[in-house]
């Protein structure tokens, strides 16, 4: 990320099997220091963050359940308010498709269960 182009950057984690008290996310700063620690308290965080260098910037997401979890989790500089309008629309078009896509597979695997018994 490029502090000169933005100065704040954000991060966003989403956790299907959220359980309390199990994750926990950080950032990393190009310098390799630890900027943001938060433990994760609801199933989607949303967090904004000052860029303090330009460089790679790195979300660890840790889990201190054995079992296995799906977890989500994106980082990048801020997008202006005409940007962000189009990515909320464009996620909400592909959770649409995608719940769509779900039902369409359980609807034919439903009905190909039906015809082998």
């Amino acid at each position: 990320m490029d502090k000169d182009k933005t100065p704040v950057g954000i991060f966003a984690v989403q956790i299907m099997d959220f359980k309390e008290n199990t994750f926990s996310a950080k950032i990393i700063d190009p310098l390799d220091i630890e900027i943001i620690s938060k433990k994760i308290d609801i199933d989607t965080v949303e967090q904004e963050f000052k860029i303090l260098n330009s460089g790679n910037y790195e979300l660890i997401i840790q889990s201190s359940d054995y079992k296995e979890s799906y977890v989500a989790g994106a980082i990048g500089p801020l997008p202006d308010t005409d940007k962000k309008l189009i990515i909320t629309s464009s996620s909400t078009l592909c959770t649409i498709i995608g719940m769509g896509g779900l039902v369409i597979v359980a609807i034919y695997e439903i009905r190909n269960k039906r015809k082998s018994v």
